[in-house]
């Protein structure tokens, strides 16, 4: 696969020591950039960067994932559906409610190496089909 752009991935987490984790794990693969928070992330966003799939905590301190989701729909509606979540428990009510109508997969932290890998795969692969 000589020649080939590796797919770009946002990863959004305000702990640094994940958002470091995950970046030796994907960059391998992917090209990863990282945000530790979701006010960085739409920054970047707002920018025009541009990515195939974005992983992103549920519980951050500036912004939690389903504000981020939110404004994500709001501001370049062509990502939402690009996000996968990170849970590490302790989901409040109004983020369960958010999880159960949203289609976006939910990952528990710790994450498998195979999980996520299987995770940004299916995703990046169904939303290259989706693109006319």
């Amino acid at each position: 696969m000589e020649g080939r752009v590796k797919p770009a991935v946002l990863i959004v987490d305000d702990d640094a020591q994940l958002r470091r984790a995950l970046d030796r794990l994907l960059r391998s693969t992917f090209r990863v950039t990282a945000a530790a928070s979701g006010a960085e992330a739409l920054s970047r966003l707002a920018s025009g960067d541009d990515f195939e799939a974005i992983l992103c905590d549920l519980n951050m301190a500036d912004m939690d994932g389903v504000q981020l989701f939110t404004e994500l729909e709001r501001r370049r509606v062509e990502l939402s559906s690009r996000v996968i979540f990170l849970s590490g428990g302790g989901i409040n009510p109004a983020q369960h409610a958010f999880l159960s109508t949203t289609a976006n997969p939910v990952l528990e932290k710790p994450v498998g190496r195979q999980e996520l890998f299987d995770a940004l795969h299916g995703l990046i692969v169904r939303s290259a089909s989706n693109v006319d």
